[in-house]
């Protein structure tokens, strides 16, 4: 299972830094750059193990150089 998530920037190439959290644990941190010429993308987490029954909180979260985060919470059943 992974996950996915839009970024914008208002700079073409503009580098970044990130954090994967699951249920409250970093599972996935790092930094990467938009492409060349670009003020957006779409990135996705690393595949994760299924997810055990109950619910869950997905957060990407930017760390650097403005830090924002998004999170969403789901039910496995």
């Amino acid at each position: 299972m992974n996950f996915g998530a839009g970024i914008d920037s208002t700079k073409p190439a503009a580098p970044y830094s990130y954090q994967w959290i699951y249920n409250g644990k970093v599972v996935e941190s790092g930094s990467s750059r938009l492409p060349a010429g670009s003020r957006s993308d779409y990135v996705s987490s690393k595949t994760m193990a299924r997810p055990s029954d109950g619910t869950h909180t997905v957060t990407y979260r930017i760390t650097a150089p403005n830090a924002r985060t998004e999170s969403t919470t789901f039910v496995m059943c």
